[in-house]
Order: C-alpha cells, then structure tokens, then sequence
C-alpha cells in the first residue's frame, strides 16, 4: 500500500455545520444558529501544562458516550492539531452518531506553529465536520468528514474514497487509522485520554507534555 504524505494530506479540503445550540451553550456561546463561517473567530495561546482549565473535558452533559468522555491527546498525529474534546460535539443516541466541529471554539487545540495555524484556518475555511458513527458498543466509528468542498454543502466524503476509523483499545485509548481510496495509507495516531471527564489527570497527560511546546492554541470567539 502506498504512503500519502501529511503535506499531501493537509491539501484535502472539508467543511462543517453550523455550531451545535447545547454546545454553544455549555461554552457561553451566542448566535447559536449562525454557520461557522459567519462567525468572528480568533486564536488564543494557553498553557499546555493545565489545559484542561482552558479546554472542556467531555462529560455526560451532552450525551456523548463514557468511552469518548473527557480530554484526548492525539498521539502521533504528524499535522496541527494536538488534543481533542466531544464536549463540543451532537450526539444522537438513537443513531449513535456524533458530529464534531472542526473548527468550533475549543474543541481542538493545535501547535504554536505555521503548521498549526494552517490547520485551523484551513479547518475554518472548509468548515470542516466529522461525522461519526459509532458500533452498539462504542469500539469502532466511521468517521466521515462533511464538507462543501467544490461548493456543494455539506458534501458527505464517502468511506471508500477517504476512511477515517477509531477502534478501541483499552479504557481511555482508541486507534485513529487512515487510508484513501484503497491504494494509499496516511499516518494515523493514537488516541489517548488524557483527563477524565471530572476533571483529573491520567497517566498519559506526562507524555503528552513531553511532547507538546509550553504554549498551545485554541480557536474562540473574538
């Protein structure tokens, strides 16, 4: 199988919905209605070290499943983004589908760095979603990106041409795997918790600061 490049990657282009109502309001949002793109957005620099005071552990309040509650570090990720939260996310319980805004306000954290900026910025001007669709038992999702990539709103980007997947590991840690079409392989990560949804750190926070600089960024509100 052949290998597709983080630059290659970083070329793809997605968008997103608009802001999910019971996320904007557990984030003090306004304009809950209102598309991400017509929403002023800016970038913050905030410690790495104690995150989580400024970057929502997911917990029950939205529904979302335990196995995808509290803060998670995305180990191995070779672009921007460093850590992420479901706390910004819908969830169907019936369908078992969450939808996660990209670019929503403090739901990912990304490096200080060109690299990181690019990625949000580019997150925000695609409006990029994911779509996930979860197994009965929460050990497996499809991810599907949705878009208006080529101008067509939100364009669901089929599995067989780009397949993003979470398999569970073990409590707190899921694989993310990557392929595209079903010729070329691109870098996943693993996905470990990092803080539990009460607020405590786990184990895996050491190495995530081994890892992250002093200073992250995370898109808010202007």
């Amino acid at each position: 199988m052949k290998r597709l490049t983080a630059l290659s990657l970083s070329a793809l282009s997605f968008s997103a919905l608009a802001i999910p109502a019971h996320a904007a309001e557990s984030l003090n949002m306004s304009g809950v209605t209102t598309p991400i793109e017509d929403l002023g957005f800016t970038m913050i620099s905030v410690p790495s070290d104690g995150i989580e005071k400024y970057m929502p552990a997911g917990d029950n309040s939205n529904g979302i499943p335990e196995r995808i509650q509290g803060l998670f570090w995305m180990d191995g990720n070779p672009l921007g983004d460093i850590l992420l939260s479901f706390a910004g996310a819908t969830w169907d319980q019936e369908t078992r589908v969450a939808v996660l805004p990209v670019a929503g306000p403090r739901v990912f954290s990304f490096l200080p760095t060109d690299k990181g900026r690019q990625a949000f910025k580019d997150a925000l001007d695609s409006q990029l979603t994911y779509e996930l669709h979860f197994n009965e038992d929460y050990s497996f999702a499809q991810i599907l990106p949705i878009s208006t990539f080529m101008l067509r709103a939100n364009n669901r980007t089929p599995k067989e041409l780009l397949s993003f997947t979470m398999t569970w590991i073990s409590e707190g840690h899921y694989s993310r795997d990557n392929t595209f079409g079903s010729v070329f392989w691109f870098p996943g990560y693993q996905l470990r918790r990092i803080v539990r949804p009460d607020g405590t750190r786990e184990a895996a926070y050491a190495d995530y600061l081994k890892f992250a600089q002093p200073e992250s960024l995370l898109g808010v509100h202007k």
